[in-house]
């Protein structure tokens, strides 16, 4: 089964005992109850620290670790997105919210933009979410 179609667990860095990873029973709750999972299914715990493993489900509460699974969580690919200057503070506006995402930007130069190359758009407060 490829890596993708299983199913994710956060677990605490605390919860791997050597080869196992010991489950709390909330854990245990969604893994058999929520998804649910039998004896021998795999699935992939994730400490939030860069590092996944495969695990096969034990009975009595643990997982078997398989193996280590190499993360890649960034896109291969650089993604550019362009969009054209709305009427008023839109583009400004746009500029914010995707600069709190870390995103870079080319600053169009034009009639409309309220700041320059050299400011920071993040002062700007948003007129409204974007949708």
């Amino acid at each position: 089964m490829n890596h993708y179609q299983l199913q994710r667990l956060a677990i605490s860095p605390t919860q791997i005992q050597e080869d196992r990873v010991c489950l709390t029973p909330q854990q245990q709750h969604y893994l058999g109850r929520v998804l649910p999972l039998q004896t021998g299914d795999r699935f992939i715990a994730i400490n939030g620290q860069e590092t996944w493993w495969l695990c096969e489900l034990l009975a009595a509460a643990t997982a078997k670790i398989i193996e280590s699974i190499p993360v890649q969580t960034e896109l291969p690919v650089a993604v550019t997105m362009m969009v054209a200057l709305p009427k008023g503070n839109g583009f400004d506006d746009g500029c914010a919210l995707l600069y709190g995402v870390g995103s870079q930007f080319h600053y169009p130069s034009g009639e409309r933009s309220h700041f320059t190359q050299t400011q920071s758009p993040k002062a700007l407060p948003l007129a409204a979410p974007c949708c």
